[in-house]
């Protein structure tokens, strides 16, 4: 079955863009984070009548006049703002501005009825909302995305998620593209003035209010309450947990980024990567660094106490693949490296494959459950991440996916109630087993 397959020049070109991503952790708490919509005049984490409320006390000279105010964007805070917001309550509003990911005030005239998606965590999101029907087309990579996505994978393509054909995506006459913070600035000029490009980034610490910022641009606010608050149960247990550990009981990690870029290819506390070994339990040696190249012999010194590797297309790994030879490869050739034969981590076993289909995405609760798995089995004895990884499937992607059957995304398998999870069953090679 064919894997999500990425060039090693577009590769190239997105590891060098994510390691100018911010991605810092927060707390799973709601009220951390402001949704960036214009009309969330008291800056929480929704739009409702408390916003009328305090805006009417900005016009009375009561109030601070606040970022968000301004909620129907015309450069004053007056009555027409308060009707506004009523609109956006009501689901009626004509337009919506909000702040997208890049910082960039965007306006989207509603309803967005036609939308082109650039980008698998966007497509991702996009079914979570259960709004695929609005897709009229997709970038070029999606049609390998059929496991996930079995109708949008079919639509016309517009090129690169990065670097899209301005034509190709004005034919299909979209009101919105849909992209990462990392798609070419010149896509806004090319296709305006009458195509909104929003740029959000479905993953990491701010992931649950981009979703909602998602659900008001699409009309899809009830299905995006609805995953954000399975998401933050999930993520509330798992940092309960392990918010009282001191740091010598957060295992020290070592993430092998990319190792068929470049061995020794790390990431710091601001990439993805570093954001979910860290709600995960564990201490990334490289925290405090750039995201790059590291020195072996620094490696060495640190002593980690597990190798995370980032599996990807190259590996294979992920949905729609079922042999672990890929994999299998890829540890090996982190392990047998025989500078590292006496790294704790290489001595003791705990070296995983973790595939990036649950790592970069909205999927990210899921690699966060099997690393929290891994790193505190104490801990997290009653916690299942097949079975979360089996609910995201089934309920929000609405997908018939066997996973005891199909995928590959943690190698070597962890144990769970006497079964082996990350892999499918039939697989299982006799010289591995959960390390």
């Amino acid at each position: 079955m064919v894997k999500r397959m990425v060039a090693v020049n577009r590769l190239t070109f997105v590891l060098i863009i994510m390691s100018c991503a911010s991605l810092a952790i927060m707390a799973a708490d709601a009220a951390d984070y402001t949704l960036e919509i214009f009309g969330n005049a008291d800056m929480d984490d929704t739009i409702d009548e408390d916003d009328v409320t305090y805006l009417e006390g900005i016009i009375d000279g009561t109030n601070e006049e606040t970022q968000l105010a301004d909620a129907n964007y015309d450069g004053q805070i007056d009555e027409g703002d308060i009707a506004q917001i009523e609109q956006i309550i009501a689901d009626g509003e004509k337009e919506l501005t909000i702040v997208d990911s890049n910082g960039g005030d965007v306006t989207i005239k509603k309803p967005v009825e036609r939308l082109v998606v650039l980008g698998d965590s966007q497509a991702d999101a996009v079914r979570v909302l259960r709004a695929e029907e609005k897709v009229v087309g997709i970038d070029s990579s999606l049609p390998e995305e059929y496991v996930l996505l079995p109708v949008m994978s079919k639509l016309p393509t517009v090129g690169d998620y990065l670097e899209p054909d301005a034509e190709a995506i004005l034919a299909l006459e979209p009101d919105m593209v849909l992209g990462y913070y990392s798609l070419k600035s010149e896509l806004d000029e090319e296709i305006a003035p009458n195509v909104a490009v929003v740029r959000i980034n479905s993953r990491g610490s701010n992931m649950e209010e981009e979703l909602k910022k998602l659900g008001y641009i699409l009309d899809r606010r009830a299905e995006a309450e609805e995953f954000c608050e399975w998401h933050g149960e999930h993520i509330e247990m798992i940092h309960s947990r392990i918010e009282g550990l001191s740091e010598e009981d957060k295992p020290t990690i070592f993430i092998e980024a990319f190792p068929h870029y470049s061995e020794y290819y790390t990431r710091n506390k601001d990439s993805v990567e570093g954001y979910v070994c860290e709600m995960a339990g564990g201490t990334n040696i490289a925290a405090d660094k750039l995201s790059g190249v590291v020195d072996a012999e620094w490696v060495i010194t640190e002593n980690p106490e597990f190798i995370f590797i980032g599996a990807m297309s190259a590996d294979p790994s992920g949905y729609g693949i079922d042999d672990m030879a890929g994999v299998d490869a890829t540890r090996d050739g982190v392990i047998n490296r025989p500078e590292l034969k006496d790294v704790k981590a290489i001595r003791n076993g705990n070296c995983y494959c973790v595939a990036s289909d649950i790592v970069h995405s909205i999927q990210q609760i899921i690699s966060i459950s099997y690393l929290a798995k891994l790193l505190h089995p104490e801990l997290f004895e009653d916690l299942d991440p097949e079975a979360i990884h089996k609910e995201y499937l089934n309920r929000f992607q609405r997908i018939d996916y066997d996973l005891d059957d199909h995928g590959v995304f943690v190698y070597p398998p962890i144990e769970i109630d006497g079964g082996l999870a990350g892999i499918p069953d039939r697989y299982v090679p006799q010289s591995h087993g959960a390390s």
